[in-house]
């Protein structure tokens, strides 16, 4: 038990001070074991009634008596974007009921209200400022180290190694998972249930891992997890991993000339846009596609699907098709669509699809503007987030948040919110009280 310090000393004792770096927060611990639990296999899940009940899901539910309480205890400021969140977890139900049975509607709209609206107010709550942040980074970093070595096992080994093991000590056939081969590299997806998820997962942890992370030997750990993202071999993941160290590369030289680096980076990309749009036949996006995708092949079935499920979005955009099938040419035998936005906008309606994203982009840019205010170091964790945020809102675009990676997501827009927003009005322990009385400069800090 660390010994508090003399109230009469103008210092704060060595064992506080030890307690005060080392120790996590009992409010953080939610997010924590819920970052865990997302990456856990599907093999885990628990069946109740019919519904699947994975690791990361039955943790948020265990939470929600946590969460209510700290939501309206009155130490939390709400926000549109809360409101916004609440209406697209509603709406998520609303909009399928009108498909379906009530039975089944409940069974899909409660479980993606779940993993939006129960994971979104578990980062609010969880996490509160940027001390939290760097906190949860430092927790979750050894996890992504562990799932780098796991991909790169199975990238080299050729084959699936986690799932199908699991599958097999419960006695369960063997999983569906994707199997290829690109550029020489096997697509590992460690206990992911594709390659593209776990690829984003990691490639979104750089700017986290940059900015966040305290110590030298924390950030080499977080890159070199964030770099493992190559063993999936997505052309998804490696342009989100290139948008992120893209945009830290550009705050870098902004801050080291003092120029205007942002505002040409602007420029240079609008021009490229705007030149490509008139010198290409085929328009940016399809350039893009054939230009910067490892399978054009697949690239050329996104927009496919953009063309046709876009189609069925707009024919329907207050409830939209709910678990119909979706219109398309008799060549395109799979029903999945790479898009989350786009997804949720043809199955629940563009409320779901275009409040989605709001919710995404909203978090992100509500962060960054906050953190004019902040401290310099501060700061920068608040920027580290927004540019995470932004570079999952770039890869909703070309994959479909499912599980826990969704979660993992939802929860970091409810972070941003709270970091942005003043803090919790919350009573300190004596120990931190004092702690920041004696020493105002470094508790402020953060």
């Amino acid at each position: 038990m660390a010994t508090l310090a003399n109230p009469n000393s103008t210092e704060p004792s060595a064992s506080i001070s030890k307690v005060r770096k080392t120790s996590i927060p009992v409010h953080l611990w939610p997010a924590i074991i819920v970052t865990y639990a997302a990456v856990l296999p599907q093999e885990l899940a628990i069946n109740l009634a019919g519904a699947a009940l994975f690791p990361y899901r039955l943790c948020l539910l265990v939470s929600i008596p946590w969460l209510l309480q700290n939501f309206f205890s009155g130490r939390l400021r709400g926000h549109p974007v809360d409101a916004l969140a609440v209406l697209v977890s509603v709406w998520l139900t609303i909009s399928i009921s009108v498909h379906e049975p009530i039975g089944k509607a409940l069974e899909f709209g409660l479980a993606n209200a779940i993993d939006f609206g129960l994971a979104y107010f578990a980062g609010r709550v969880s996490i509160r400022n940027t001390s939290d942040l760097k906190t949860y980074v430092r927790a979750i970093l050894p996890l992504a180290a562990g799932l780098a070595v796991l991909l790169m096992l199975e990238s080299v080994l050729q084959r699936h190694l986690l799932r199908p093991a699991l599958a097999q000590a419960f006695g369960n056939p063997p999983p569906a998972i994707h199997q290829q081969t690109r550029l020489g590299l096997y697509r590992a997806a460690g206990p992911f249930p594709h390659p593209i998820l776990g690829g984003v997962f990691l490639a979104s942890l750089l700017p986290l891992a940059i900015f966040a992370a305290r110590k030298m030997v924390w950030r080499i750990l977080g890159v070199f997890a964030a770099c493992s993202m190559i063993f999936t071999v997505s052309s998804t993941a490696i342009l989100t991993f290139l948008l992120g160290l893209a945009l830290i590369t550009i705050l870098w030289f902004q801050r080291a000339s003092r120029g205007p680096i942002i505002i040409l980076s602007v420029i240079a990309a609008t021009t490229a846009f705007v030149t490509i749009s008139v010198v290409s036949d085929s328009g940016p996006f399809t350039f893009a596609i054939y230009r910067f995708t490892l399978d054009p092949a697949s690239g050329y079935w996104r927009l496919l699907i953009w063309e046709y499920a876009g189609a069925e979005a707009l024919a329907n955009p207050v409830f939209g098709i709910g678990l119909r099938d979706w219109f398309r040419p008799p060549f395109m035998i799979t029903s999945s669509i790479d898009a989350h936005f786009l997804l949720w906008a043809m199955r629940y309606g563009m409320i779901a699809g275009i409040g989605c994203l709001a919710v995404f982009l909203g978090a992100a840019l509500y962060l960054l503007w906050g953190s004019r205010g902040q401290t310099s170091q501060a700061r920068n964790v608040s920027i580290g987030l927004s540019i995470c945020l932004v570079c999952l809102t770039f890869s909703g675009f070309s994959v479909a948040f499912w599980g826990g990676l969704a979660a993992w997501a939802y929860m970091l827009c409810g972070a941003a919110i709270s970091i942005g927003t003043p803090k919790f009005a919350v009573l300190l322990p004596p120990q931190q009280a004092y702690s920041k009385i004696a020493n105002p400069t470094r508790a402020g800090a953060d």
